[in-house]
């Protein structure tokens, strides 16, 4: 405060100060009124990109949060804390799911902010994105970069979880995800995130009728992890689990249990992927037959990234069903691309039936 013939005057870093204080003490309505007084009285402020960020972050509609902070990001290049309004740009087109935004603003950041406190941050939503986008191929190579290049305890553990449920969209309940998994188990005990890799390795026996063991990981959650929102879900498991008669054990996964799993899981998967929501009828891409297992993994990996991927067992071998389309020439859109990209002859399916009975007629 100044003075002059007796009152106080506010100077513009004073007023700076009062809307930070309340952004503080969490007064949004206080934050904006002041803050635009604060836009419309000094609009060459060297104080207005922080201003704007305190609006922005007290705004309770996010479409006017993430404008606001665009115009950070747009305008203020020069501006200290331009990583953080991109950091809070991709947080809430995550809590929006707006996967494709989400997939280039993380980019953005990845590329453009190297020495940020917020680099990896921007890596995990770019996977996120990723995943989302059913780009499961790119999402993996994405976690290997940080596995190889961070030795952050806590970090490297959200990758390896991040990875192991990537491997998972992939191959299913398969040899490579539990020994993901059993990396967690056996060296990252002490992360926030040790509850989940149980609880995952608990659906993992549970999905193979190992009961035992499922039930143990279950009764280890709820014994050790009583805060851990995976401890409700763990005592659900448990309740439809006791029809078995389960009897706690060891459940580590040995290495008996990896090497008696397969390399690829086989039973079909339910992923709706990015091409629509379960219906009871829809279009699809048939690839195969297949007698090799080798030769259906190599094309599952390959085109892991096109969206749903579903293996069906058959008599004498497997198919491979991908896609998940309203009408047949979205479908023939995919068809096109598998020829075009990777030599693929699929051929249009359509899928129709009800109460878990599935039809498919060739086009």
């Amino acid at each position: 405060m100044t003075q002059q013939n007796g009152f106080a005057i506010q100077t513009e870093r004073d007023l700076y100060l009062n809307i930070a204080e309340y952004s503080k003490i969490d007064i949004p309505h206080k934050v904006k009124k002041l803050g635009m007084n604060f836009l419309r009285k000094y609009p060459r402020s060297k104080y207005v990109p922080y201003v704007r960020l305190l609006i922005a972050e007290n705004e309770e509609s996010p479409g006017k949060a993430l404008k606001g902070l665009k115009i950070i990001l747009k305008k203020y290049r020069y501006f200290k804390k331009r990583d953080y309004a991109l950091f809070k740009i991709c947080e809430i087109l995550t809590l929006l799911s707006k996967w494709k935004k989400l997939e280039l603003n993380s980019l953005y950041g990845i590329k453009n902010f190297k020495k940020s406190r917020y680099f990896t941050e921007f890596g995990f939503y770019y996977i996120n994105a990723l995943i989302n986008l059913n780009m499961y191929g790119e999402a993996l190579r994405e976690c290997s970069k940080i596995i190889d290049t961070n030795h952050n305890y806590d970090i490297l553990a959200k990758a390896l979880l991040f990875q192991s449920y990537i491997i998972k969209k992939i191959s299913g309940f398969s040899k490579k995800y539990i020994y993901c998994l059993r990396e967690i188990l056996l060296g990252f005990e002490e992360s926030p995130l040790f509850p989940a890799a149980v609880f995952l390795t608990g659906r993992f026996y549970e999905e193979k009728g190992d009961f035992n063991r499922a039930y143990s990981a279950y009764r280890d959650i709820v014994k050790r992890f009583s805060g851990s929102p995976e401890k409700i879900y763990a005592e659900k498991r448990i309740k439809i689990l006791k029809q078995h008669d389960p009897k706690e054990i060891g459940y580590l996964p040995g290495e008996s249990t990896i090497s008696s799993t397969d390399i690829i899981e086989i039973s079909p998967e339910t992923d709706t992927g990015s091409y629509g929501i379960n219906r009871d009828s829809y279009y699809s891409i048939s690839i195969g037959p297949f007698t090799s297992l080798k030769k259906l993994k190599e094309i599952k990996d390959l085109i892991n990234g096109m969206g749903t991927v579903k293996v069906i067992r058959l008599r004498m071998g497997y198919l491979i069903y991908t896609g998940n389309f309203a009408d047949s020439e979205k479908a023939m859109q995919l068809k096109i691309r598998l020829a075009e990209e990777y030599g693929i002859n699929g051929r249009i399916v359509r899928i129709s039936g009800k109460d878990n009975k599935k039809y498919i007629y060739e086009d």
